[in-house]
């Protein structure tokens, strides 16, 4: 029987043609932001089995990590186990060990962290909402030192997409233009999670897909 690396890179030479590099993008650059305090990565450094559709085809048990900062889906070379970065063009869609699922948007028109279009999906049940993570490049404050030091500083913007269109979550009002949830209802279910709007968004708009979703609505 042949092994898993082995499969795996059969799976990979039949969905993505040689040379390897041309069809994926290229060699990933390991360390270039090693003066940055932090991780460009999603979460850690280290690599995990994940999932990954690739022309269509869904593959198993492939190591993947999410560098926010470039918007670049990372795996080993099969072969030779040199970093190397996933075509976005290619990639449909991809979910970490951890369970965190992944989609790639083609276009967010206005959007200018949209990148290479990965985001994560918090909600998709009659209404699928969105989370764009990246990172930048800060100037560290250390008041006790001269030296000029950097740190990643992490961003997370929110969006739903409707038959109406994709539309940009920032506040109360959103709720109620993109997703028809009447404020008065939607400050309701945040009291009864115990939930602040902006402090704790992610989880809002998880509880307000939950409702949208409902039988209860008729959005």
């Amino acid at each position: 029987m042949a092994s898993g690396h082995a499969l795996l890179l059969e799976a990979y030479k039949e969905k993505i043609p040689h040379p390897q590099e041309t069809a994926t993008g290229g060699q990933y650059e390991v360390g270039s932001l090693f003066y940055v305090d932090g991780t460009p990565f999603l979460e850690s450094s280290e690599f995990t089995k994940g999932q990954v559709t690739i022309n269509g085809e869904e593959f198993d048990q492939v190591l993947l990590n999410f560098d926010v900062v470039r918007d670049q889906l990372i795996t080993y070379h099969p072969r030779n186990y040199q970093q190397i970065i996933l075509d976005y063009r290619k990639v449909q869609a991809f979910q970490l060990q951890n369970g965190r699922k992944f989609i790639q948007v083609e276009e967010n028109p206005g959007y200018s962290w949209h990148f290479n279009g990965y985001y994560e999906v918090l909600w998709d049940d009659k209404i699928t909402i969105l989370s764009k993570h990246y990172k930048e490049e800060e100037i560290k404050k250390d008041h006790g030192s001269s030296d000029k030091s950097f740190e990643f500083e992490i961003h997370e913007d929110f969006f739903v997409m409707t038959s109406q269109g994709f539309h940009r979550i920032n506040r109360k009002k959103d709720i109620e233009t993109y997703m028809g949830i009447p404020k008065k209802q939607v400050k309701q279910l945040l009291k009864k999670e115990g939930l602040r709007f902006k402090k704790q968004l992610r989880e809002v708009l998880v509880v307000l897909g939950a409702f949208y979703s409902s039988e209860k609505t008729n959005y």
